[in-house]
């Protein structure tokens, strides 16, 4: 067997278009989200790829997750999940 090596992406946190600093993984965007949220800080985007992405200074939410910005978790389990039922059906 061959371990899949993963490489997260980093993204670009902005405020009000200038650059602030970088986000390494998706932990440090959640806390990025709440402690916009908590202080209800406006005007703050990520950018991933070339695409800009605005966080809700209310909720913390993002106005887009595109694919690849630290979804391959969920992609994960979604296709273990799936390789399980395929192997608990072939052993009906």
């Amino acid at each position: 067997m061959k371990i899949d090596r993963y490489q997260i992406p980093t993204i670009e946190l902005y405020l009000n278009g200038e650059f602030v600093d970088k986000i390494f993984n998706e932990v440090e965007l959640v806390r990025v989200q709440i402690n916009i949220t908590k202080d209800r800080l406006d005007g703050y985007t990520i950018k991933f790829g070339d695409e800009f992405i605005s966080i809700d200074s209310n909720t913390g939410s993002l106005s887009n997750w595109p694919r690849g910005m630290y979804d391959e978790w969920q992609f994960g389990v979604a296709e273990l999940f799936k390789l399980r039922r395929i192997n608990n059906e072939k052993n009906l």
